[in-house]
């Protein structure tokens, strides 16, 4: 579908390692960039991990995406 840009998907690379669960960087949609995208997705998982009293799993979760969560904080204090 994202190679043919059916469903809103765009394609933005085909090298096997920008394929990631969490901001992975080989797809995009039409209407969201991919660092919105990004955005969105980490948000996500701090309301759920917090409104679900689950800390540990919030922590783990923040440890091993360290470098997303260290990009999007940059990010944000640079604006």
């Amino acid at each position: 579908m994202a190679s043919k840009g059916a469903g809103g998907y765009k394609l933005i690379s085909n090298d096997w390692s920008d394929y990631d669960k969490y901001g992975g960087k080989a797809l995009e949609l039409n209407n969201l960039p991919h660092n919105e995208l990004v955005k969105w997705q980490i948000k996500i998982y701090i309301y759920y991990y917090l409104r679900n009293l689950r800390s540990i799993e919030f922590g783990k979760y923040i440890w091993s995406k360290r470098r997303a969560v260290v990009y999007f904080m940059k990010s944000k204090l640079a604006t």
